[in-house]
Parts: structure tokens; sequence; C-alpha cells
């Protein structure tokens, strides 16, 4: 027998399907060849139900509601979540870049804009044309936190546009970066087979741990963990390229990605973006799955969506359903927050913390 919570969200998907699902059969425009060939006019620029959709042209379209704008300004936190996608981004742009917010705890996405590359003088750009309109529409935009992927021209562009938000690197694409190295570096035998009882390999994946760890730990101790770190799995066959790597990378006086970034020690907010990887696959789905899709069925797959949203949020503020999250999330969450609080209690030693926590980290196929 299926959850209340899903039980409820059914009718709601039966009384959206017609309009979504099954909406009048459009030819589509022909796709444009270049940015400068971009019309978006009549039905592409409004909402499935008629209102206005497109809320900047130009170089960069911005496609959203006048309600959307007032949702991110209301986010729960002050937090926003911006991500970056390349495979449903249709020609002739390079970008799908997306706004998203939590309103009463539910997650949706709040503006979808197209970009035609990923430099920093774009992102400044597209942010400074979002505080525009919320100017413009008597709009407060000034989040709180930011959290994002490690992308260092996306990083620096919102720091200069929103120079009083805190910004934060997603956790799950932290993990994945750590992840992604070590493949990168031959070590993949070690995540194929999680049993090995190969020793070699299962260091490796207990250096794995320990390094994603680290960004659950008090900020002053990171140095001194990871020299501990390195030097519990110096054994490992030709580990010093991941080492140089991840000091220069995250650890290191000045390295790449300051631990500002990546450390959630004692931080109250949400620490992951992983919210936002439910709603790839169901935009994918929507797009057929297709790669750089046509420019205009990408258009009425993010209508789709934002009616989709749309819904799922207005019924969620009359009944208060939220849909289910992932036991294994809720559980895991609950358990770093408890490890963390025993540690501030002294009742757990750093060394403790550090391998406690280390055993909550997860090996998933990125």
């Amino acid at each position: 027998m299926g959850s209340p919570q899903i039980t409820e969200f059914t009718p709601m998907f039966h009384e959206m399907k017609t309009s979504l699902y099954n909406a009048r059969n459009t030819s589509y425009p022909p796709a444009p060849r270049n940015v400068d060939d971009v019309i978006i006019e009549g039905i592409w620029s409004k909402t499935l139900n008629g209102e206005l959709f497109l809320l900047h042209k130009l170089k960069h379209p911005i496609f959203g509601t006048l309600e959307s704008l007032k949702q991110l300004s209301e986010s729960d936190h002050g937090h926003l979540f911006f991500d970056g996608t390349f495979k449903s981004c249709p020609n002739p742009f390079y970008q799908l870049y997306s706004v998203h917010s939590v309103n009463n705890e539910l997650s949706t996405p709040k503006l979808f804009t197209l970009l035609p590359d990923k430099k920093g003088p774009t992102y400044i750009s597209v942010l400074n044309s979002i505080l525009n309109l919320c100017h413009t529409n008597d709009i407060c935009l000034n989040p709180k936190f930011v959290t994002i992927d490690f992308e260092q021209a996306a990083i620096n562009s919102i720091k200069l546009v929103f120079p009083n938000t805190i910004v934060k690197g997603c956790n799950f694409h932290f993990n994945k970066c750590i992840y992604t190295k070590l493949q990168e570096l031959g070590f993949q035998s070690a995540f194929i087979d999680k049993k090995s009882s190969d020793m070699n390999e299962i260091n490796v994946r207990n250096l794995y741990k320990k390094t994603c760890a680290l960004a659950f730990m008090p900020p002053q101790e990171i140095s001194n963990l990871w020299v501990l770190i390195m030097d519990e799995y110096q054994d490992i066959d030709n580990i010093g390229e991941f080492y140089d790597y991840a000091t220069n990378t995250w650890i290191d006086n000045d390295p790449l990605f300051d631990y500002t970034l990546w450390n959630y020690f004692d931080f109250k907010s949400l620490r992951t973006s992983n919210n936002l990887e439910g709603w790839h696959p169901r935009l994918n789905n929507d797009l057929h799955n297709v790669v750089h899709p046509h420019f205009y069925l990408f258009i009425r797959s993010i209508q789709n969506d934002h009616a989709y949203n749309s819904a799922i949020l207005s019924r969620h503020l009359k009944t208060g359903a939220l849909p289910p999250r992932k036991k294994l999330f809720v559980n895991r969450n609950a358990r770093l927050q408890n490890l963390e609080e025993r540690f501030k209690q002294k009742t757990l030693t750093l060394d403790e913390y550090l391998t406690k926590v280390s055993q909550l980290i997860g090996i998933k196929k990125y």
C-alpha cells in the first residue's frame, strides 16, 4: 500500500495530465541556428495558462513568472540553489541554468535561463538581469545562502553580484569530485566490487570516505586531519597524485576552493542540492532523453515543468503534504547531526568523530 503522501498527490497528477502531457500537438517553428536568430513570441513566451513566461530576451532568455521571482525572495532560510546542466540545453545555447528555491520545505525550480557559455561576464549579466527584474517589480532579492556546483566563474560572479550572500558548494558534488578524481587516477577497481577483500582497494575506499568526511569536521582541524589521513593510507599504490590534487584543490592555505565553500560543520541550512537530482530526470524524460533537443520542444518542456511545479506547490500550501523524502537521506542527516552534537559535548574524540562520519559516507556511481 502506498504512503499517504504519495496517495495525496495521485489525484493531482490526473488533474494535470491533460494540460501537461496531452497538450495540443503544436507544430514547432524552425529551430534557430544561432543565438541571434532566436525568436520567442506568442505561445512560446507564455505559460500554459497564458501568463507572461519570458521575463528577459536578449542574449540569455530568462523564463519564469513574477510569482516565481517573489517565491525566490521568500525561500526558506533565504537559501537559493543554482544549477547548470548541458544535456537538456537546446542548440544554439551552451547551458541551461536554473534557479531553485525552497518554499514551505518544498524545493522547485523558479527560473530557467539559457546561456551561450559559462564565462564570468555571462553569469554576471544573468544575475544582474534577475536583480533588475526583481527591482522593477518591487521584489527584494537578497539571499542569505546560495548553494552551487564547484565552478569558479559562477562562484565568483555570485559573490560579486550578491556580496552579502554566503556561497556554499554542494556536498553531493564535493563527494562526486573526490570520487571522480580517484576514478581518473586508475582506482576504478576499488569501487566496482565494494566488498572486495583486497587490502589496497579497502584502503582506497576508506580514504575516499575519510576525505569526504572532512566536510563535516571543525574547520580549524581540517589541515591536521588531512595530514593524519595521508599518513594512514600512505601505503596505497600510486596514491601521491591524489594527495596532491586534494591538497591543492581543497585543503592548502590557498586552495582552488576554500574550505568555507565545502565545509558544513555547524551549518544549519541545507547542505546539498541533490533535491535537484530528481528534477533532472523528469525534465530529460519530458524531452524524450534527447541530448540538445529542438529549441521549441525545450520551451514546451519547461512550460510543462512550470505548470507541474506550480500545481505541486499550490497543493502543498493547501494541504501541507510534502512528497516523501527518501528514508536513507533522512536517517543519514539525523545521524550526522547526532554525531556533531556528541562531538561538541565531548563524548566523542575528534578521531572518533571523523571515523564515525566516514562510515556514513556512501559509495555510489556518480
